[in-house]
Formats: structure tokens, C-alpha cells, sequence
């Protein structure tokens, strides 16, 4: 399974083991020597991990000879193979396999694992006009007389065939393909596919009945069910017409499936439909035979980009490109998150979105770029880290954080880099990169290992070196690359766990109290310049204001951290900072905020909790009103300034 629904692991105590620093570790490659257009498909196509922290890893291949896997020759079976390589957590090849054909166009589509013993494969393998054999690398050969394309095959994880599965019916043409849109597997491996299928009944059971055109030929959007032993397990119809392309991931406690992408063309679900080049997530519910729409977030102005992540607790991750509002986008936002009031790139610029189960924003942010820059996904690291990985060629920025702003002068290539945001309020944590020789380098997949490690998978055109290592591109246009961080020991599983809580002695005095799993280090960030390394602290603060207090412990497994938002105002929503007749209601509010008790002419401000300047007028009446449905959740700052330049200051919550 991949690591798409985070689940807390069981604390030791390591108060007596080294703290293992994080950082990039090792690095690997494969591809061929050839200069055929297929060379351009030596990219990771989807990676996973397994209970013992082993990595899979889904590539093609784009010639017959002069193919290496990390010092491993082998040698392919036609012009496009598939590669399923594995990898332990300290970067020793385990095996490899290829599947393919002697034809052209064979290609991944998807890569699971289980928590047992099972790695999954979704493939298509075009066998051509005279139908040639198929080749599960050397273990199976397929030599029947039809036209088959579609795959799943199952590997245990030290590398032996376990299962291969071909679901379309034995008299389906080249004319009549089907294909895997994404896969995934839960943890005692069942497999659900999410296929664009053609008329037919699959499995001898299921019957594809057509909803929709496309390239001139009917089909339909399904899912086809199988156990871990290769048992077919049934079909759903799913709710969409045309949704190919998507990243999917099903949560096994709700039986909801997720999808997100991008749309090229419109796509029917239920009775809406994501509209043309848009960004979108959409959540669908498994009743009887039928996977059900039930809804969707969408934006013109945005663009999603990996598989959505969600957390025990329900909440929805998303990482993409935004696009700023400018005088082509006024409007722009993704489920009301405005990305401003830094300069519009016109491809977006790389965000981060959390969502509660209710689809209402808990926290996001962008970064600040100067140049296209290209977003590979997101994965949970740990209990309170989300890693975003991606590329960029010159600066990358992030608001309000200035400690690792990266940056290359002009034609440097691209760099994969990745940003750690803290999964409770979105505070970034840091950010690396890998170095290149100026020529392009990829990270187009992120994975968690549930071992306090992160993956990315990708391509480069010249050198990457990771770790003070170099890797080089073999030969023709690019080759598959792979790169880990977080730390060396590959046995861990007491992943440490942080918490705190605090009390208000008075306004500006707090203290703090650890609740967490034991550590060999602690700190403690305060937000306004000062941290203490001492177990439960206690903080007096210069000025009021909102906070975004952190607690970081390490152990031999790395570090966690664990944050919240406070503030140094007086107890009670409503409380004041100044005696005065002003008042603020709803409070909390959902879409307009109203203010009332002020002078004409008094300057109104609203901040969010870092400070950041979000809206700003002078009010012509007593009164005011301000639309605030386009905020997230959370406590806002609202500051008057009257004639006078007296200031009062309240806060109000946006639910």
C-alpha cells in the first residue's frame, strides 16, 4: 500500500540511542544507452514502499541493449519495457524485473504495495498484429492468441511471481483497449483499479456498459476489484465519464475514493462536471455495485499535481500550481485560498492545501518563484511533516520564511527540491534541493516510507549529485533517477511523537507543558525570535499578538514536530485590547464580517496569524461590512485606526 493514509507508529523509549541528523542520503539511476524517441520515457512513473522499508520503483525503459540499473545490466525484450526495481532503505539494488513485448508502446500504469508480502502492478503491453508473446520478465510468458493489453501482476516482496491477472474479455481488439487511470491497494491487499474501459465483460462477470466517447470508440469509467491471491472480486460503475490522468486513493475505513487532477476537457460527474483546464479533487462513495459522486473543489486557476493525501483524522492534502489574481485571473483562488500579493507567473506558482473532511480550508500557502516551475507531489514523512517535492530553475521562495530561499542565476537547469511543512498549521519546517551540472533534473513522484524517510523519483538529463555522490545519464536524452532523505538507520520503527499543552498565567505569560513520547533532544520555537531547549518551558512574551509555537524532539529515528497556534490576547473571543464601544459580529463568521461602532473615516485592517496584510480600507460610516468567504479557517487579526491614529485591536474566527 502505498503510503497515502498516514498511520501512527507505536513510541519506545530511545533516550539512550544517537540522534541521527536528517538530510539526502543516497541516490540511484537506470536507463539505456538508446537515442530513440522512446528514451524520453525513462522517467519514474509511480514508486512505493513496503512494511520493511524497501522501495519499489515503476519506470520504462527505452531500448532492447546498453540497459543499466545502478551497475545492473540487463537487456529488454522490444523497443519499450517496463521496470520494477527495488531498492533497500540503504540503497542496495535488490532485484529487477521487465515486462514487455517485442513491440513498442508497453508502459507501467500504477505501483502498490500491500502491509503483507504483495507488490502490485497495473500494465499495458501491446502485442501487435502478429501477437507476439509477452514476457512477466523471465518467470511467465504469454502466448496466447488474443489481443489483451490490460495487466495486473503481483510479485511478492523478494522479487517471486505470485499472481498475473488479464481482465478483458478474450475476443477485444487492438481497436478496443483498455487502461489502468491509477490503482490502489489497501493494506491486506486488495486491489482496486480505476480503469477507462471499453464495452465487454471482464472476468467472465463484469459488464462494461459504454457512458461515453472518446478517439471515436465508447467506454467506461469503473473499478475492478481483486483479493490478494488474484480471486476477482467484482466491478463498481464509477461516476465519472472521461476522467483519465487522475491520481486516486481509497480510504478503507469509508469506503470514499478520491481523485484529483488536471482536465483537459470537460468531465462529467454525477450532475456537474469539472469544467475545461481546471485543477480538481472529487470524492466519490461506494454503494452496492456503484461508485457514487459526492463532490467535488475545482479552479481554472489552479493545477493538482500528485495523489491526495489524507491523515487519520480525514483531512485532505493537495499540492499543485496556483495562479495569483491578476487583470487575466481576478478571481483566482483554489476553494478560497488566494494566493497574493506576490507577482502572477502565468503557469501558477507551487501551493500546499489542507482541508478538513468538510472541505473547508485549514491552512495553505505558496511559494515565490520567478520562473515555470513544476510541482511532482506530496507525502506525509511523519505524524507532523509533509514533504512537497518538485523542480525549479531559478528562485524559490516562501512567504514569511527566510532561513533556506533558494536561487540560480539564469539557463542553471533544473533542480529537484523539496519543502517540509508542518501538518498541523502549515509552518514550514525547511527546505533542500540537489545539485545539478546546469543540465535538467526532475522530481515528478514523492513516497513516505513510514520510517521517518522520503523518496523522490524523477529523471536528469546530465548529473545529480546526492549526498556528495554523482549519478550521470548514461546515454540519450534522460534517465530514471531516484534520491532518498531523512537519515541512515534503516531499522527504525519508534518514530518519535510530540504534543504540548499550555496555560495563561497572565496575557503574555505562558506556560508550556510536554505530553509527547520520550526524546533524546527538545526545542522549543517560540515564534518571535527565541527557543528553549528545556522539557516544558515557560515564555514571557515582548508584545500581543499571534503565535505559531513549535516543539521539535529527535531520537535515533530522525526528529517530529509537533505545533500550534496561539495568541497573547485576553481570554474570550470577544475581549478587547482597548475600552471601547466597537463591535464585531458574527463572531465566529463564514462569509461576511460585520463592524460597527467606529467613526467615519477610521482605517480598518485585517491580518491572518503571520501577519500577513489580507485586507485594508477606510470606512465612510459607523458601520462596515467585509466578505470574508474567501479566507480560510482560523483567527484573524482586525485592527481600526481611527482619524486620530488611535488603535484598537480585536480578533474574530472564520469557521
Amino acid at each position: 500500500m502505498k503510503y497515502k493514509v498516514f498511520l501512527l507508529l507505536l513510541v519506545g523509549l530511545v533516550m539512550a540511542h544517537p540522534v541521527v541528523a536528517q538530510s539526502w542520503q543516497w541516490g540511484a539511476r537506470g536507463g539505456s544507452w538508446g537515442n530513440s524517441s522512446t528514451d524520453d520515457n525513462e522517467f519514474v512513473k509511480d514508486m512505493a514502499t513496503d512494511r520493511n522499508g524497501n522501495l519499489y520503483v515503476l519506470t520504462n525503459t527505452g531500448d532492447t541493449s546498453g540497459i543499466d540499473i545502478n551497475g545492473m545490466p540487463k537487456k529488454g525484450f522490444g523497443g519499450e519495457d517496463i521496470v520494477l526495481a527495488s531498492f533497500k532503505c540503504d540503497g542496495t539494488l535488490r532485484w529487477v524485473k521487465f515486462f514487455g513485448t517485442a513491440e513498442y508502446d508497453d508502459g507501467g500504469g500504477a505501483l502498490c504495495t500491500d502491509q503483507l508480502d504483495g507488490v502490485y502492478v497495473a500494465a499495458h503491453m501491446f502485442r501487435g498484429p502478429q501477437k507476439k508473446p509477452i514476457y512477466i520478465d523471465g518467470d511467465k510468458t504469454i502466448n496466447s492468441s488474443d489481443e489483451k493489453k490490460l495487466y495486473f501482476i503481483k510479485y511478492d516482496t523478494s522479487g517471486h511471481l505470485k499472481w498475473v491477472r488479464a481482465p478483458q474479455p478474450d475476443t477485444v481488439t487492438a481497436a478496443q483497449q483498455a487502461g489502468t487511470i491509477d490503482m490502489d491497494v489497501d493494506s491486506a491487499g486488495n486491489v482496486f483499479a480505476l480503469c477507462q474501459l471499453p464495452p465487454g465483460i471482464y472476468e467472465n462477470s463484469f459488464v462494461a456498459t459504454p457512458t461515453f466517447t472518446a478517439q471515436g470508440h465508447d467506454y467506461q469509467d469503473c473499478i475492478l476489484k481483486y483479493d490478494r491471491n488474484g480471486n476477482f472480486q467484482g466491478g463498481l460503475a464509477f461516476d465519472t465519464k472521461g476522467c483519465y490522468g487522475a491520481r486516486m486513493v481509497r480510504d478503507s475505513k469509508t469506503k470514499h475514493y478520491y481523485i484529483a487532477g488536471n482536465s483537459n476537457n470537460p468531465i462529467p460527474m454525477g450532475n456537474t462536471s469539472i469544467a475545461h483546464n481546471s485543477g480538481y479533487v472529487a470524492c466519490f462513495s461506494e454503494e452496492g455495485g456503484f461508485c457514487k459522486y459526492l463532490w467535488d473543489i475545482q479552479s481554472y486557476d489552479t493545477k493538482i499535481y500528485g495523489n491526495p493525501i489524507f491523515d487519520v483524522s480525514g483531512n485532505i492534502y493537495l499540492a499543485g500550481l496556483i495562479r495569483s489574481p491578476s487583470t487575466s485571473y481576478p478571481n483566482a483562488n483554489f476553494n478560497g485560498f488566494v494566493a497574493q500579493p506576490y507577482p502572477n507567473i502565468s503557469n501558477g506558482a507551487p501551493f500546499i492545501i489542507k482541508i478538513d473532511s468538510n472541505k473547508k480550508n485549514m491552512w495553505a500557502t505558496y511559494a515565490i518563484i520567478n520562473g515555470v516551475t513544476l510541482v511532482g507531489g506530496i507525502s506525509i514523512r511523519n505524524s507532523g511533516e509533509i514533504i512537497l517535492g518538485g523542480s525549479f530553475p531559478g528562485l524559490l521562495a516562501w512567504p514569511n520564511y527566510t532561513k533556506d530561499t533558494l536561487y540560480y542565476p539564469p539557463n542553471s537547469g533544473y533542480h529537484p527540491f523539496i519543502t517540509r511543512f508542518n501538518t498541523q498549521t502549515g509552518k514550514i519546517l525547511g527546505v533542500d534541493k540537489l545539485e545539478t551540472d546546469k543540465q535538467n533534473a526532475y522530481a515528478d513522484e514523492i513516497i513516505a516510507d513510514g520510517r521517518n524517510n522520503i523518496y523522490i523519483g524523477g529523471e536528469l538529463a546530465g548529473k545529480l549529485t546526492v549526498n556528495g555522490n554523482d549519478m550521470y545519464n548514461v546515454g540519450g536524452r534522460n534517465d530514471w533517477a531516484i534520491a532518498k532523505y531523512g537519515h541512515n538507520n534503516c531499522n527504525c520503527t519508534n518514530i518519535p511523537e510530540p504534543s504540548f499543552t499550555y496555560n495563561k498565567p497572565s496575557l503574555n505569560n505562558l506556560n508550556f507543558s510536554y505530553t509527547g513520547s520520550t526524546y533524546s533532544t527538545i526545542e522549543w520555537d517560540f515564534d518571535d525570535g527565541t527557543t528553549s531547549n528545556q522539557a516544558s518551558p515557560s515564555h514571557v512574551y515582548a508584545k500581543d499578538g499571534v503565535y505559531t509555537v513549535c516543539v521539535k524532539v529527535t531520537n535515533s529515528c530522525g526528529d517530529n514536530t509537533y505545533c500550534q497556534i496561539l495568541d497573547t490576547w485576553p481570554v474570550g473571543i470577544n475581549d478587547v485590547t482597548s475600552s471601547d464601544n466597537i463591535h464585531v459580529y458574527p463572531n465566529p463568521a463564514n462569509d461576511i464580517l460585520y463592524i460597527s461602532g467606529h467613526t467615519p473615516g477610521t482605517t480598518i485592517t485585517l491580518y491572518d496569524v503571520i501577519g500577513k496584510k489580507l485586507y485594508q480600507g477606510v470606512s465612510t460610516t459607523t458601520k462596515e461590512s467585509i466578505h470574508i468567504n474567501n479566507f480560510l479557517a482560523g483567527t484573524y487579526i482586525i485592527q481600526l485606526t481611527d482619524k486620530s491614529g488611535k488603535k484598537t485591536t480585536k480578533r474574530m474566527v472564520k469557521q
